[in-house]
């Protein structure tokens, strides 16, 4: 295990992935595994821990340092999340085109898709692109700022407006798109995570962190996502999301100061973790073939279903991790000398 990795945050980002799985994969196949709703919506939230863990890490990326260029900083994010990307976009419309004919959107290389009303296919890229949006973010305050503490207060007001815009642009409607994935309406998740890491590696914040304090921050986390999926209104949506942000936090700091989880050690978490991004990225299309694959031989049996398309998805991401993501790291720490 890589003496850079934190096993706790590893367990926090495998469960991450795995919420995200749930949803999708109980999304998009015949049948449920629970009957409730509510239930089922609980996996949404893995995209919402995964953006406060994000700021969390690249906020301690940038602050343990002295001195960050700002296009060194963006380029080496850039370099990390891009080519993996740009892959799976064009295995996604390959499938699209040949299924339906869809035309390729070049908004997709830009990664502006998640300002579109509707996004057309690969849907999941909508928080790559928040991603890509904040990494820009970052590299044009520490260009723009340059003293840590004023850009402290920055990422302060991101983590707070973005519950209001969330109230003015609030949309009953059925499309996934502008009024749901806009990068201002998510931002305050990752800024959530860039505060605590200032307080973490600037401020030195000490944290007790004990068994039952972890295992409590992590249950009010649910609760919090289980209130937010029962009633699913402006408010949740606006200032629920806001508290969901604060309970990932208060679970991800307790989570950085305790000592080791024993399940944080299991060989499972850990490759979880290390190929989050590849599982997130070629899982949907994994999906949509598994689901083909059921109708075609007739197999009706949802345990089945959700094993066998679980099982596919770990098989198809860990090849795409060493042979796509991993090379893009190789390439990236090549071209900066990392």
């Amino acid at each position: 295990m890589s003496q850079n990795r934190i096993p706790n945050l590893d367990l926090i980002r495998a469960f991450a992935i795995i919420l995200v799985l749930y949803y999708h994969v109980t999304q998009m196949l015949a049948g449920n595994l629970f009957t409730n709703r509510t239930l089922f919506y609980l996996g949404h939230h893995g995209v919402t821990i995964f953006f406060v863990l994000s700021g969390f890490l690249i906020g301690g990326i940038y602050y343990k340092k002295e001195q960050v260029k700002p296009s060194r900083f963006w380029l080496s994010r850039f370099l990390r999340t891009y080519p993996p990307y740009l892959i799976m976009l064009l295995v996604s419309w390959l499938s699209v085109y040949i299924a339906r004919k869809e035309n390729f959107d070049f908004g997709f290389l830009l990664l502006i898709q998640n300002f579109y009303k509707e996004i057309p296919y690969f849907l999941v890229s909508w928080s790559l692109a928040v991603e890509e949006h904040f990494y820009l973010l970052f590299a044009l305050l520490i260009w723009g700022i340059k003293s840590k503490k004023a850009q402290f207060y920055c990422w302060i007001l991101l983590a707070i407006f973005p519950t209001f815009l969330r109230i003015l642009f609030y949309h009953e409607g059925g499309e996934f798109g502008f009024y749901k994935t806009a990068s201002f309406l998510h931002i305050d998740s990752l800024a959530t995570g860039v505060v605590l890491a200032y307080l973490v590696q600037v401020k030195k914040m000490l944290v007790k962190a004990k068994n039952w304090q972890l295992l409590t921050s992590f249950a009010a986390m649910i609760v919090v996502f289980y209130l937010i999926s029962k009633y699913e209104n402006i408010y949740t949506w606006s200032f629920g999301l806001a508290l969901a942000n604060i309970s990932i936090g208060c679970w991800l700091l307790f989570s950085y100061y305790s000592s080791t989880v024993k399940l944080a050690k299991s060989k499972f978490i850990h490759q979880t973790a290390i190929m989050a991004y590849s599982i997130y990225l070629v899982h949907p299309l994994v999906i949509h073939f598994c689901m083909m694959l059921f109708k075609k031989l007739a197999i009706s049996s949802v345990y089945l279903q959700y094993i066998a398309t679980i099982a596919l998805i770990y098989l198809v991401s860990y090849p795409f991790y060493h042979v796509v993501e991993k090379k893009s790291i190789e390439l990236r720490d090549s071209l900066l000398k990392n």
